[in-house]
């Protein structure tokens, strides 16, 4: 899944999801139980030290900040990942709708 960044289109963002090592970046939903890894590949100029992921319940609208690893770098880009247990994010419900976002971190480094 290819996501294009406000204020530019100049930029895109790559979203990779896995499950137990398989491609499933088409999919939208999955089973209570399973752990999705999830990853976002940013392009270098977008200046990013640090990426989030913003995941929120539909359900009780429950904000949470999950802050994501860096894995590699790639071809000018940086990708950033998690692996989200879902059995732990949908809690005693067993099952939910969420929707996510990514932030990233730009740091400013000021010479003193």
């Amino acid at each position: 899944m290819t996501v294009r960044v406000l204020p530019t289109d100049d930029i895109t963002l790559k979203i990779t999801k896995t499950v137990d090592g398989k491609d499933v970046s088409n999919r939208s939903a999955f089973e209570y139980g399973t752990s999705l890894e999830i990853c976002v590949e940013a392009p270098r100029i977008l200046g990013a030290s640090a990426a989030v992921l913003r995941i929120k319940s539909d359900d009780i609208g429950a904000e949470r900040d999950i802050p994501l690893d860096f894995c590699d770098s790639n071809c000018g880009s940086d990708v950033y990942g998690t692996i989200l247990d879902l059995a732990e994010l949908c809690g005693n419900e067993k099952s939910g709708l969420f929707y996510y976002e990514f932030l990233f971190i730009r740091a400013l480094f000021i010479d003193p």
